[in-house]
């Protein structure tokens, strides 16, 4: 019940992937960004250094035992050892 759209610009370095619902994600050889973006208007954009996570409900980050959680309204941290200063 879905349909795909592949565009390969090999001169450009360009390369996409998009349905018909709204997913996409977007390999730009020549600008080093990688972009994966869903329906619900998330995105996971890696520019050259940088990395963008976009999320309307919730983004979360787990390594080992700790993990953290941001949404609109709070953000949560749980992890057995905490080091903070400046």
């Amino acid at each position: 019940p879905f349909s795909y759209t592949v565009q390969i610009n090999a001169a450009e370095g360009a390369f996409l992937v998009e349905d018909d619902i709204g997913n996409s994600f977007e390999l730009d050889s020549s600008e080093n960004r990688l972009t994966l973006e869903n329906a619900d208007q998330s995105v996971v954009e890696l520019n050259k250094g940088k990395i963008s996570l976009t999320a309307n409900e919730e983004v979360s980050i787990t390594v080992g035992g700790t993990k953290q959680t941001w949404t609109p309204g709070l953000t949560t941290l749980k992890t057995p050892l905490f080091e903070g200063g400046s």
